[in-house]
């Protein structure tokens, strides 16, 4: 899963790599540079997505809310969706045909059991370039009560592999910068064959490494006992 990611970045750094209007950037960060260590579901987040035919920065909700929800569910759990069933889940089919994204990150958190009730925080982060491009879903939801309209976004997951599959069995979807316009293009009807959301072809470009000190060996558990 991916629960917690990391974005710091400049502005203008952000503009360039993504191909997005600088003054966007700017206006979407509110600064030169966003700095969010800890980003966590329900906070606004920023993601790319595709406007008559050109990238463009927009900001959501993290928790994908469907365009057909009668009402707001604040405990509902859509920050994650995984992409062996986005396309087919009521939830998210809709958002998978015709609503792609990329949610930008430099890092994500994740946690590995190493224990009854303990888990150890790792930081996974790219090994070259500043940014890891995260396949997403996002639709806009309009409130009955009041007319307000909320935007929203959901990361993708698959099984992981490489060093993530020790620490966790799922992670982030990541994309090629190859595959960014099909992924982004409603009209492209063939994203699950985008060769880069396999995660195979991401295991040398992440890097982990502990957020805090590991526990003492005789509370670690034996090797695999954390595999699902």
């Amino acid at each position: 899963m991916c629960g917690r990611f990391i974005l710091v970045a400049k502005a203008k750094d952000l503009a360039q790599h993504f191909g997005i209007p600088l003054e966007e950037a700017i206006e979407m960060c509110q600064a030169d540079e966003v700095a969010r260590l800890n980003v966590a579901p329900t906070q606004n987040v920023l993601f790319v997505r595709n406007e008559q035919g050109e990238r463009h920065l927009a900001q959501g909700r993290w928790g994908l809310v469907p365009s057909w929800t009668k009402a707001l569910d604040q405990n509902r759990l859509t920050f994650n969706a995984r992409l062996e069933t986005a396309a087919r889940l009521p939830t998210f089919r809709s958002a998978w045909r015709q609503r792609r994204c990329i949610v930008p990150a430099t890092g994500f958190w994740e946690w590995q059991d190493v224990g009854t009730k303990k888990k150890l925080k790792h930081k996974v982060s790219p090994t070259s370039g500043p940014f890891l491009a995260m396949a997403g879903l996002w639709d806009s939801w309009t409130n009955p009560s009041d007319g307000e309209v909320l935007e929203s976004t959901t990361i993708l997951t698959t099984d992981a592999a490489g060093a993530i599959r020790q620490i966790h069995h799922r992670m982030p979807v990541l994309l090629a910068t190859s595959d960014w316009d099909a992924w982004l293009n409603p009209e492209f009807d063939d994203p699950a064959g985008l060769p880069s959301l396999r995660a195979e072809s991401h295991v040398d470009e992440l890097r982990t490494e502990p957020a805090e000190p590991p526990p003492p060996a005789s509370d670690r558990p034996r090797q695999g006992t954390f595999w699902d």
